[in-house]
């Protein structure tokens, strides 16, 4: 039976390597999953007003569906890395904050209140600023070039067919270009997010003089914990290997 199954795969894969044109070899992570391909395009058809069954894009629609899948494969991107990456950057931060406090001198020392509430002021509004910036720089050193991509891969029409063997072609790309270009983004970022850090840190730091002191200090390099956050994020999001999408070409074309 596996030696039937495992014959039947190379059959079909020779198929489709003799019927399409220099797809990408699959040698690394993805960052769309098969079922996001899949839903997207009735969703595509849904929004460009194709509702037939030969589900054929003309060449006036594949500006509009190309702005489509940009659409959604930049919240797809935003959903599954950037939200983690600002997520673990603000853990990292919260969990290294260096909190000092004294009250009436010394006679009320720091509390649970007295972190909480310092932690909440240095990290208000940090992951939005931080995934916004992430955001906007994708927008210039990814999608650029992947939308550019997309449309000459789509060519002047488009059916059901050639759409997920686009996909495919395109989700490769990305997954290679988010691994170069985030880390690059997190240097590039990186004083945004430190200035962003410091504006936390000087407003939860008190001083009335022998009343009340709350000194407030970062314990973390800002680029180096961003690199590392932006590594998890990726390995947890790369969850579809190379075999699966062989067969998911497979499934594509048989």
């Amino acid at each position: 039976m596996k030696a039937s199954l495992f014959l039947f795969t190379l059959v079909a894969l020779f198929f489709f390597a003799g019927t399409t044109n220099a797809l990408p070899t699959y040698t690394d992570d993805v960052v769309l999953g098969r079922r996001d391909i899949e839903a997207l395009i009735p969703e595509l058809q849904k929004r460009t007003g194709h509702k037939t069954p030969s589900q054929h894009w003309a060449k006036k629609d594949i500006p509009t569906l190309a702005a489509h899948i940009m659409v959604q494969i930049k919240a797809k991107v935003s959903a599954s890395i950037v939200a983690d990456i600002s997520a673990k950057f603000c853990d990292d931060v919260k969990a290294n904050l260096n909190i000092n406090l004294k009250a009436l001198l010394g006679i009320i020392e720091i509390d649970d209140a007295h972190v909480s509430l310092a932690q909440k002021t240095v990290l208000n509004g940090l992951n939005a600023k931080v995934s916004a910036s992430i955001n906007a720089e994708l927008d210039t050193q990814v999608y650029a070039s992947i939308q550019a991509d997309l449309l000459k891969a789509l060519g002047s029409s488009c059916d059901e067919a050639k759409l997920l063997k686009v996909l495919l072609e395109i989700d490769a790309k990305l997954a290679a270009l988010l691994k170069v270009k985030l880390p690059v983004i997190c240097v590039d970022i990186s004083s945004q997010v430190k200035a962003a850090v410091d504006v936390g840190i000087k407003h939860a730091k008190i001083t009335v003089p022998l009343l009340l002191t709350v000194d407030v200090s970062l314990d973390i390099d800002v680029t180096v914990t961003l690199k590392a956050c932006v590594k998890v994020a990726i390995k947890a999001c790369a969850d579809i290997k190379a075999k699966a999408w062989a067969q998911a070409i497979v499934n594509a074309v048989v």
